[in-house]
């Protein structure tokens, strides 16, 4: 029998015990972030929530959708960017004051225009809500 995981099923196993760990602190940093953009090593790639997902997506011109999800004891849905190895660099190259922690990466990013940040929050996480209804 062949215990080899697929990429997707790895991920989500990091994402989970990253989040299961984590999540208190990255809410909380999050919740306090003006112009820093948080990312999370995941394995093979890094994970940005919130306004550090905003930022990274403005700085990068990420292309792919956001996903959102829900967290256990968190009443409001969590923006989530997955970003590669490549997309990383170029976050890293463009701002390259770094404080780094073991699986924690802060890069300075710009302000958080919260009136922007907001539009782009709801519009993701109304997405979540909708597709949910029946």
């Amino acid at each position: 029998m062949n215990d080899v995981k697929a990429p997707g099923v790895i991920l989500m196993m990091n994402l989970d015990s990253l989040l299961s760990a984590e999540q208190g602190n990255i809410l909380k940093r999050e919740r306090e972030n003006t112009h820093h953009i948080h990312l999370y090593n995941v394995g093979q790639y890094w994970a940005a929530f919130d306004k550090s997902a905003f930022q990274a997506e403005h700085l990068t011109k990420l292309k792919d959708v956001p996903d959102v999800v829900k967290l256990k004891d968190n009443p409001f849905p969590i923006v989530m960017h997955i970003i590669d190895e490549n997309q990383f660099r170029s976050l890293c190259k463009s701002n390259p004051s770094l404080h780094q922690k073991k699986k924690h990466i802060q890069i300075d990013g710009t302000h958080v225009d919260m009136a922007e940040y907001n539009t782009w929050y709801l519009q993701k996480s109304d997405a979540l809500i909708e597709s949910k209804k029946p």
